[in-house]
């Protein structure tokens, strides 16, 4: 992954032209495909910093110089629509004011070119919008529309709550992170996924971990992710997608908000899945991850059934189960792991969650401390070692 542009994922556009088998024909454009550095299903890119590299490539080389362009569609509003259906957003439109985009020559004999988008983040400030921005763009060719594949840029916004901090609104309805302890000299920084069974949020500031982390060298964001509730249970991608935005987020704002070099996730319950399913499907962004008394995995036999239920909907197939079972995911690579938990969780039978975690970490030779208690219950730990034994770990890297 290119990290040209604090560490923000790349967009890379191919367009495919065609040319005769005999005497060479100018060639014609044909439909373009893009991929966006993100899973299947998944058309969009973080755009958190000034600029993004969009490389265009042919099939081949082209038979005379072809100037290549971004398009917003005519009917952008229309499109705007259709992600904000699909994504359950209520993004904007992007205002041309806050980006550009300059096109580019493909010289004859050559296959690729590089479209630089400018996104101007002071701009994005000053909008002061609590609704992100969403640019559909398509690729067009010496005038003509080479592409009728539209995707979409999104511009997370900013605003300050009232404590102060800085508030950044991602695209998902009601999605936003609220950034604790930015300024300073932090080592480190997390992004905080509180639990509640992905069918609530439980706790507010200062009762969760960023009041926790306050003086400890830690910005952390709490993040207000995505509920897969009716109508969109079962909808893991888009809780997921918030935290692997906050994730980019951070990293972008890093010299900004404490000028940490470390980004890990941490989490509660359901959260803890969720900070942990971003470090195990993001390994190259996450630098550490914190679980508490976690849901780890998602057979609802052995785990906690609301969080299998809202996360994965109504029919569970193994394939699923196995892919957001997070001790099944584990490698050596596996980002390491503070994992606290009571064998008394009649909430989240730990034996199969917490320490199942625990034992394929070990097993894998990937780091992790764990704090396995006999009793403490869950939702709030109550040994003598928290939250001092976590402060302590995270001073060791």
């Amino acid at each position: 992954m290119n990290k040209k542009a604090c560490l923000i994922p790349i967009l890379t556009a191919m367009v495919a032209a065609c040319s005769g088998s005999l005497a060479p024909a100018e060639p014609d454009p044909v439909p373009a495909v893009y991929s966006l550095g993100f899973e299947a299903g998944k058309p969009r890119i973080l755009v958190a910093g000034s600029e993004i590299d969009l490389v265009v490539r042919n099939s081949g080389p082209v038979a005379e110089d072809l100037t290549v362009s971004l398009t917003v569609p005519e009917n952008d509003g229309e499109y705007l629509n259709l992600f904000n259906t699909k994504y359950d957003a209520v993004a904007k439109a992007a205002p041309q004011s806050i980006w550009s985009c300059e096109s580019a020559v493909m010289k004859k004999g050559e296959s690729t070119v590089t479209l630089t988008l400018k996104a101007d983040l002071a701009r994005i400030k000053a909008e002061n919008s609590s609704a992100a921005f969403v640019l559909p763009v398509t690729l067009s060719t010496d005038g003509n529309i080479a592409s009728h594949d539209v995707r979409y840029l999104v511009f997370p916004t900013y605003t300050t709550s009232d404590a102060g901090h800085p508030v950044v609104h991602l695209t998902h309805k009601d999605a936003w992170m609220e950034v604790w302890h930015a300024d300073g000299d932090n080592d480190k920084a997390c992004v905080f996924c509180p639990g509640g069974g992905y069918s609530s949020l439980s706790g507010q500031g200062t009762t969760t971990e960023p009041g926790v982390f306050e003086g400890h060298g830690m910005t952390c964001a709490y993040l207000h992710y995505t509920l897969p509730l009716d109508p969109i249970r079962g909808r893991y991608d888009l809780p997921t997608q918030d935290a692997e935005d906050a994730v980019d987020i951070l990293r972008a704002n890093a010299s900004q908000w404490g000028g940490y070099t470390k980004v890990g996730t941490c989490g509660r319950s359901a959260g803890g899945h969720l900070a942990g399913a971003t470090a195990a499907y993001h390994k190259d962004k996450v630098d550490f991850q914190i679980l508490l008394y976690p849901v780890i995995s998602m057979d609802i036999s052995r785990s906690h059934e609301g969080s299998c239920y809202q996360f994965l909907g109504d029919t569970r197939p193994q394939y699923l189960v196995d892919a957001w079972s997070l001790d099944k995911l584990v490698t050596k690579d596996t980002p390491r792991a503070f994992v606290y938990y009571a064998l008394d969780d009649t909430v989240v039978p730990q034996r199969y969650n917490g320490e199942a975690f625990c034992k394929a970490m070990k097993e894998a030779g990937a780091e992790c401390h764990e704090e396995r208690w006999m009793t403490g219950g869950h939702a709030t730990p109550a040994s003598v070692n928290y939250p001092n034994a976590m402060l302590e770990w995270i001073k060791t890297f």
